[in-house]
């Protein structure tokens, strides 16, 4: 899912950036497509329609911006709009060829390299290195101060609060809006209080904190639509830093006599 991070984690790109990433994206897949039909025992239903879905979005795109695709995508749309059923065996014997004989082109210069921005969190509470020790009763919650500061993304209400557990299972927390204050384009400030729990663990442990975006948008819903394997929320979120780990210490409730 490098593609989402390329298309997501970047503003101000402009509709030629956009289309190359896209083009990107078609030719990824369509490579995973020949190797799954002809080296692999897997189906390759999904991840045809999966490519196929991509290569129309794509060309609807290109039509609406003017835009032209270059010589493999301009082969593709023309070879399939002469395919009746376009099963995975049919689609990948188009595709082969033309991978071979039609090489990645090199990446154009960015039209307004000054204009784009990558995004990025940064949390000041709370701190890695703090002595603080967050103390509750097992199968309770505790509260977590939060505060960040979140540059250069273009949709706020993609930003989630990432937790991980020494269980090594994440939760995707989604920060309540009117603890989101906007301090300039993109920028935003985070004052929040995190409920962290301990469920299935007795000692202190750390949990890691971290700002992520959620990229699970239409696109990649299909993507796992079309998928058999099984993800983590990791290949559908863009980290926006470096994770800081807090030390949560769940004590046994105490039974009466």
């Amino acid at each position: 899912l490098k593609h989402y991070r390329l298309r997501h984690a970047f503003t101000n790109l402009g509709p030629n950036e956009e289309a190359c990433i896209r083009n990107l994206r078609v030719r990824t897949l369509a490579l995973q497509l020949v190797y799954v039909v002809h080296g692999s025992t897997g189906s390759a239903l999904g991840l045809c329609n999966n490519f196929l879905e991509h290569t129309e979005a794509l060309h609807r795109y290109l039509t609406e911006e003017k835009l032209s695709g270059d010589s493999f995508l301009e082969a593709v749309f023309d070879e399939l709009s002469q395919v009746e059923e376009p099963r995975p065996g049919a689609v990948a014997r188009i595709l082969k060829p033309l991978l071979l004989s039609h090489p990645v082109p090199a990446l154009q210069a960015i039209n307004n390299p000054e204009q784009v921005r990558m995004c990025s969190a940064e949390i000041l509470e709370p701190q890695s290195d703090s002595e603080v020790i967050h103390k509750l009763s097992s199968g309770l919650v505790v509260g977590v101060a939060l505060d960040a500061e979140v540059h250069h993304i273009p949709d706020p209400s993609t930003l989630r609060i990432r937790v991980a557990y020494p269980d090594h299972s994440t939760h995707l927390v989604v920060p309540p809006r009117a603890h989101l204050r906007n301090v300039g384009p993109g920028n935003y400030r985070l004052l929040t209080n995190l409920l962290v729990h301990a469920q299935v663990w007795s000692e202190a442990c750390h949990v890691g904190i971290s700002l992520v975006l959620d990229l699970s948008d239409q696109e990649v819903l299909a993507t796992r639509r079309h998928s058999t394997a099984k993800t983590d929320d990791s290949a559908t979120t863009i980290q926006l830093g470096e994770p800081v780990k807090v030390l949560v210490w769940p004590k046994a409730i105490k039974k009466g006599i």
